[in-house]
């Protein structure tokens, strides 16, 4: 078997991360669709619970989920398919709109936030 590299091992996280979104743009999980829970995922992954919140929180702070306190986490309405979703972030990009955006004032100085 050959060795492993940081560039070809993902970590859990990430896998299950770019699972769910995925799955959110196919559309297994539609728009305003209640997600498992992140104790049921985290058994059907083989996963620790924290890390499950740590892939539920990135979606959240990306827009694909809207967390409901007590009542879970939903797909947002992401207003249309994957491929009309691509062609408006490539549109902002070639016009140069949004390239350079403020970030909010609560994030402002050292972000803690973990990346992917």
């Amino acid at each position: 078997m050959p060795p492993r590299t940081p560039a070809t091992v993902e970590t859990k996280t990430k896998q299950i991360y770019s699972l769910l979104r995925e799955q959110i743009f196919q559309g297994v999980y539609a728009a305003g669709v209640k997600l498992p829970s992140t104790r049921d995922l985290a058994n059907e992954f083989g996963v620790s619970r924290a890390l499950i919140v740590d892939v539920f929180e990135q979606l959240i702070a990306e827009g694909y989920l809207e967390g409901r306190q007590g009542s879970g986490s939903y797909v947002v309405d992401l207003g249309g398919t994957k491929r009309q979703f691509y062609s408006q972030l490539q549109e902002i990009h070639s016009t140069g709109e949004g390239t350079v955006a403020e970030p909010p004032a609560r994030f402002q100085g050292i972000d803690f936030r973990p990346s992917f």
